[in-house]
């Protein structure tokens, strides 16, 4: 479970990359990124700071916690 995502509009293969060598979970759609990470305010500064993106934004990842929970809760049942 992860506490933060970032979401990215306009990534390029070498961010996809670098967010993979990271460790940080990355879900690919067609027209945008979701990067998963307990680490949210650095990747969003990485992204920003040395990537040239549509969108880049920060939040709280509670709907995908909230998934997980229920998830681990099926499971155990």
């Amino acid at each position: 479970m992860t506490p933060d995502v970032v979401e990215i509009v306009g990534a390029g293969e070498a961010l996809v990359r670098e967010l993979g060598e990271m460790g940080v979970q990355v879900e690919l759609l067609p027209d945008r990124l979701y990067a998963y990470t307990d680490r949210g305010q650095e990747v969003h500064r990485l992204v920003t700071e040395r990537y040239s993106v549509e969108q880049c934004l920060l939040r709280r990842g509670t709907l995908e916690v909230t998934v997980e929970s229920l998830r681990a809760e099926l499971i155990r049942a």
